[in-house]
């Protein structure tokens, strides 16, 4: 600026939007000089946090630029809305994005839940009421029961031992968002049985390894194969029939007899 009279001055500077202006700046006009000032003005920021709940692997961003992570605060920011918007995590539904107005010197907070997809399992289980089954080998389910929230994904159904039965397979299955995983299971059956006829008083009994006590020409089934002891009970005034030994098969049905003989 020419022509202005010598003397002391002070040079103020004009108010822009979102920044800070500097200080007024005194100067002398001495003649036939040129007298400067200057100023530096500040921009006006702020910084921000955004905290998720859900995989570790999400992130976040700030107008759809910059990949940062939970918790992470990002500064120097200039002042005004920003939009933060979520990475997409398969096997999740993301937050949806969030408006933040960035204040001067001021620390914005923001969050997000990540929802997890999740379905059911259902197994049905035939040819016995002791199985139960477990998702890779986790929970503890019995035939009929639909186990729900499961996480989508891929999964093995692993069944119990059950005794006199031989278990399913593990089974693939895969839980699907919202959907009710089917499953059908069979214990196949690994038994025999005994039938043991008694010639002799009709109180006589007769026993397997030394349990139960059964009538002459019972069948007793449920019996696990391999070799077995018949053994008969006292009767007063009369001989026991020697032990008779059988094996049992599966599905067989093993048979033995013995005779008593009368005492006199």
């Amino acid at each position: 600026m020419s022509g202005v009279p010598t003397g002391k001055y002070v040079v103020s500077f004009a108010d822009v939007p979102d920044w800070t202006r500097p200080g007024d700046a005194p100067v002398a006009v001495t003649k036939d000089e040129t007298a400067s000032a200057g100023g530096a003005y500040i921009k006006h920021t702020g910084s921000l946090t955004v905290s998720m709940e859900g995989p570790k692997e999400a992130s976040w961003s700030i107008n759809g630029k910059g990949s940062y992570a939970n918790g992470q605060t990002i500064g120097s920011l200039d002042v005004g809305p920003v939009t933060v918007s979520f990475s997409e995590i398969a096997g999740w539904t993301k937050p949806e994005n969030l408006k933040v107005t960035i204040k001067n010197k001021e620390a914005a907070k923001a969050s997000g839940v990540y929802i997890r997809h999740t379905g059911s399992v259902r197994v049905d289980i035939t040819g016995t009421k002791d199985g139960r089954w477990s998702l890779d080998g986790k929970g503890n389910y019995p035939s009929g029961w639909t186990e729900k929230n499961i996480p989508t994904g891929s999964y093995k159904i692993i069944f119990s031992d059950v005794t006199g039965r031989i278990k399913p397979e593990a089974r693939p299955v895969t839980v699907t968002l919202d959907k009710t995983a089917s499953v059908k299971a069979e214990y196949i059956n690994n038994t025999g049985s005994v039938t043991v006829k008694i010639d002799g008083p009709a109180e006589a009994k007769w026993a397997i390894d030394g349990k139960g006590s059964y009538e002459s020409g019972q069948t007793v089934g449920e019996i696990l194969p391999g070799s077995r002891v018949i053994s008969f009970t006292y009767v007063k005034g009369w001989k026991s029939p020697a032990d008779v030994k059988v094996t049992v098969q599966k599905d067989g049905t093993a048979t033995a007899e013995g005779a008593y003989q009368k005492l006199q």
